[in-house]
């Protein structure tokens, strides 16, 4: 929405307004903007942005790191989680909260999504080859979800990588996987029956039916980082801690492993622990890595592994 004012005499200049605050209210999702003045020149600068992450995916320089995650009753890195990283030439490392947010509004989120799953493939047989038998999660957009070759795009792509499906799991946020329930419980189950297993991401930030959560053919339960912020070790009573708990019991009754994220200090780790989690990931194991550095670390477990 754009007002007519000293500024906006004319049908393009306010037509143009329009466009920004267009563009802002497709950044909060189902909602409307007013053009404000002056917010010209960020919209500039994210047009820019735009037009070269178009450039970045074409020429291939998005990059994927990745972080391990370890299973808490072993101590060892059994998966990890693919991530898309930015370094733009000029102004450095791009957020992913700004980029991926870009890549959704303009469209390319489907080939940001394609490309890191190509690349997390080709790493993953590369290092099944040297004898490192982890999983690969990656993680799906509600666009990608909503796209119906979806299922297709990914089995050609296991298909030509030569992938197992039960190397690969699917991360989908809680949020995304209850946005048309139906549709999205077919689209999942015809992934399932890949072989991939199937993770709902940020569980405990959205607004889910646990009748609709309990026919998801879900395996794991991802725990926000929000929650686990506020756990401690000997943390027996904050709202937080609650949380986490009821988390693990409702994942235990409906036989999923639960994962982690966010951990940062070892008391969250002891009370994950204590309370039942099987997977974590976060700073206190080990930051997002690119491949050459995440394979030395898998090499360096499996090596350790084999002396012991």
């Amino acid at each position: 929405i754009a007002l007519v004012g000293p500024q906006e005499q004319d049908f393009d200049t306010l037509a143009r307004c329009a466009d920004i605050a267009m563009y802002r209210a497709k950044r909060r999702g189902n909602s409307y903007a007013f053009y404000v003045p002056g917010e010209a020149g960020e919209v500039t600068s994210r047009f820019a942005l735009e037009g070269e992450l178009r450039k970045a995916l074409a020429d291939g320089t998005i990059e994927v790191y990745y972080q391990p995650r370890i299973n808490l009753e072993t101590g060892r890195y059994d998966s990890v989680e693919a991530l898309a990283r930015w370094h733009h030439p000029e102004q450095g490392a791009i957020s992913p909260g700004i980029f991926v947010a870009i890549a959704e509004e303009s469209g390319q989120v489907g080939a940001l999504g394609r490309h890191v799953m190509e690349v997390a493939c080709r790493d993953l047989v590369a290092w099944r080859k040297r004898g490192i038998a982890v999983r690969m999660a990656v993680n799906l957009s509600v666009f990608e979800l909503q796209d119906p070759d979806i299922v297709l795009r990914i089995a050609r792509t296991l298909q030509h990588h030569r992938v197992d499906g039960s190397w690969l799991e699917i991360e989908v946020t809680e949020s995304a996987a209850m946005s048309d329930p139906e549709a999205n419980v077919a689209t999942l189950e015809q992934l399932k029956a890949l072989g991939i297993d199937l993770a709902i991401d940020d569980f405990g930030t959205g607004y889910s039916s646990l009748s609709y959560l309990k026919r998801l053919p879900a395996d794991f339960l991802k725990i926000d980082r929000s929650f686990v912020d506020g756990v401690t070790q000997d943390d027996g009573r904050s709202i937080d801690a609650d949380i986490v708990r009821a988390i693990i019991a409702l994942a235990q009754s409906l036989e999923l492993q639960v994962i982690a994220e966010g951990i940062e200090e070892a008391g969250q780790e002891q009370f994950l622990r204590r309370h039942g989690c099987q997977l974590a990931q976060g700073f206190y194991y080990c930051k997002p890595q690119p491949e050459a550095a995440m394979l030395a670390i898998l090499e360096a477990q499996l090596e350790a592994g084999s002396a012991g």
